[in-house]
């Protein structure tokens, strides 16, 4: 299924489950072992890590490493059955999915520079919603309200979601 693009599948949100956390050691594992002798950061983010937050069954990585290692990284993460995704607003970071077997994504990984780890707006919502319990409920009757307003149309509620998350930022920043 790599030949899929980035919005050809129908959203669904399930309720929070830790069955995350084994894909997640897992492929935290294949990529320290591969990546020996590579000064980088691996965290989970995304709505997913979050407990009590509807969230799609995807779990996003994002990996920090040095500019040197990205062709190393890139080998190592296609060769774990990802696909590299060339997403322009993404500003220099590199974007991979995994098509699970139900033809929905279950795997993103984020390949991102010192600066974009730093100023990630994916770590930075995240903790927002470890620290903020009414804020995590909030954005999760937000989903699950913007899923049925976008019939499950990937583009359609990506966008909605995003343009929410901007709102909440400008409102958070702001205070």
């Amino acid at each position: 299924m790599t030949d899929k693009k980035r919005h050809e599948y129908e959203v669904i949100l399930t309720e929070y489950s830790s069955d995350w956390i084994p894909l997640y050691d897992e492929t935290s594992e294949t990529l320290a072992k591969s990546l020996a002798g590579v000064d980088f950061e691996i965290e989970a983010v995304g709505s997913r890590v979050v407990p009590e937050l509807w969230s799609k069954p995807v779990l996003d990585i994002m990996i920090r490493v040095p500019d040197e290692a990205r062709d190393q990284v890139d080998q190592v993460v296609t060769g774990m059955g990802l696909t590299r995704l060339n997403i322009e607003e993404l500003g220099g970071r590199t974007f991979y999915r995994r098509w699970g077997a139900d033809g929905n994504p279950d795997l993103h990984i984020h390949v991102v520079d010192e600066d974009q780890w730093r100023n990630s707006h994916e770590r930075i919502f995240r903790d927002r919603l470890l620290e903020n319990r009414d804020l995590a409920l909030a954005y999760s009757h937000m989903k699950r309200w913007l899923l049925d307003l976008s019939g499950g149309d990937a583009k359609a509620y990506s966008r909605a979601k995003n343009e929410f998350i901007r709102c909440l930022d400008t409102i958070l920043n702001d205070t």
